[in-house]
């Protein structure tokens, strides 16, 4: 078989040899890229890879848009690498500035600003709306690539940084907590169901014992709830209703104190003077002595133990907030829940 007669064959069936062609040449340039890469990350293969394949498809579109404008060829070759020789240009000078300082310097914002009016412009020689964004968006991938090799790497367990210009008040966990969907904490599901049902104890009891309305509703509640807490639970509740008392206490405005002033001696000499049988108007005369209204409401509470506080301040002619301030403390030491054997 001579040469004429094998190019006669290979013309006669290459529709038939072009895929199984196709596929020896790719694994042949496979071996030799592995053979020429060995030892090298992965990673590092494929940006080599990536990059100049999307340099290619930019260079492609620029050549197209160049023709569209009647540029000469010769020309329109020299404008399609302008753009890639730009991009690799600003990719290496970040580079070398990572090299120096740690970091990729304005370079790095550059090659942002060049690739997206780049993708823009080869966008407009597009035929279709898909090859449109796709030319678009390749830049961007291509810039990507290059600066995630960048990027410094998180270990596990490794905190992130916090936000020092602040951070989204609404996010998608912080709308969960809110409504109750999610847990703040990592607790297990004994202790956030646990939690929850302290807090709802807690809230009913404070609305029963501060509120007005509905006193007989929240009443039954508390008895409800309390059918499923342990003794723990209502310890712990006692302990946040007497915290609440305690911070609204601290936090009340002392009552004002009028100091009386001093009386003006009246001189001997004065016409003014009042007569001897008045000097005592005249003089000084002490303050009138009044009760605490904190010792009225002991006194009140100690002649009728059963009292409301409504009645009490009724009684008194006082508001029901001041008689809820002054009201007399229980011992501070609660006692102990103890749980009777069956």
């Amino acid at each position: 078989m001579n040469a004429e007669t094998m190019w006669a064959w290979l013309v006669t069936n290459w529709a038939a040899l072009r895929i199984p062609a196709a596929v020896m040449l790719g694994l042949v340039l496979l071996l030799l890229l592995r053979r020429k890469t060995r030892g090298t990350k992965l990673s590092m293969i494929a940006g080599n890879i990536a990059a100049p394949l999307v340099l290619l498809w930019e260079a492609q579109g620029v050549f197209e848009l160049a023709q569209t404008m009647n540029m000469p060829r010769l020309m329109s070759f020299v404008v399609s690498g302008v753009g890639a020789a730009v991009l690799i240009t600003v990719a290496a000078r970040a580079h070398e500035h990572w090299k120096t300082y740690g970091n990729l310097g304005p370079n790095g914002r550059l090659l942002w600003r060049i690739a997206v009016p780049m993708g823009v412009v080869v966008a407009l020689s597009a035929h279709s709306l898909a090859e449109a964004a796709a030319r678009i968006l390749l830049p961007l991938l291509a810039a990507t690539v290059v600066m995630s090799r960048y990027l410094p790497d998180e270990p596990q367990g490794t905190p992130r940084k916090r936000q020092e210009r602040g951070s989204w008040r609404w996010t998608p966990r912080r709308i969960g907590v809110s409504l109750g969907l999610i847990d703040p904490t990592d607790a297990d599901l004994s202790k956030v169901h646990a939690e929850r049902q302290i807090r709802r104890l807690t809230a009913t009891a404070h609305k029963l014992h501060h509120g007005k309305a509905l006193r007989r509703l929240r009443e039954n509640r508390l008895r409800r709830l309390a059918l499923l807490a342990t003794p723990e639970m209502i310890a712990e509740v006692h302990r946040r209703i007497s915290l609440v008392n305690q911070i609204a206490e601290l936090t009340a405005p002392a009552p004002v104190v009028i100091t009386p002033q001093p009386a003006t001696p009246v001189s001997s000499g004065d016409a003014t003077a009042p007569a001897n049988g008045d000097a005592t108007t005249a003089a000084k005369r002490p303050p009138r002595k009044t009760t605490p209204t904190a010792e009225r409401v002991a006194k009140a509470v100690m002649r009728k133990p059963d009292a409301r506080q409504v009645d009490v301040a009724k009684t008194l002619g006082v508001s029901e907030r001041t008689v809820q301030r002054y009201w007399p403390k229980t011992s501070d030491t609660t006692p102990e829940l103890v749980t009777t054997p069956a």
